[in-house]
């Protein structure tokens, strides 16, 4: 096993139950929603950039982030391959978890907009994000794409 971050190491990765599909690096705080991270194991962490060189990949069409609060983290360890063109698409997640990480949909425009168009996907379409405002802020999970520019 091993999770996507800013840096190749170790870390904790949580979750609720063995094979949970709410496992993240973050000892996430649930009680409110009747869930307790109660279980732990030890992972190996890779950042994409690294990922990307030892695999030889010469370009990623679409990069999809479900990491459970740790999309901003995996999107830094991924910055050589944004930098360069390299991914046509990125789609991530921002919502509640991030509130346990303490990210904000600004890190994410910050992050990516130089180099992409940010779209919030709706169930009707995308809306652009041509600038940012304080109103994006919502920690409600919501997806979004970028675009390379």
């Amino acid at each position: 096993k091993a999770a996507v971050s800013d840096q190749e190491g170790e870390a904790v990765l949580y979750s609720d139950f063995d094979g949970s599909g709410l496992g993240s690096l973050a000892n996430r705080d649930l009680r409110h929603a009747g869930v307790v991270m109660s279980n732990s194991e030890q992972v190996k962490t890779i950042t994409l950039d690294n990922f990307y060189e030892k695999e030889q990949i010469l370009s990623i069409d679409f990069l999809k982030l479900d990491t459970e609060g740790f999309e901003f983290a995996a999107l830094k360890g991924a910055q050589k391959i944004i930098k360069a063109g390299k991914v046509k698409f990125i789609q991530f997640e921002f919502g509640g978890t991030d509130i346990d990480t303490r990210i904000f949909f600004r890190d994410f425009y910050l992050l990516l907009n130089e180099k992409y168009k940010i779209y919030r996907i709706l169930k009707n379409g995308l809306k652009e994000i041509p600038k940012y405002h304080e109103l994006e802020e919502i920690f409600l999970t919501t997806n979004y794409l970028a675009e390379l520019k």
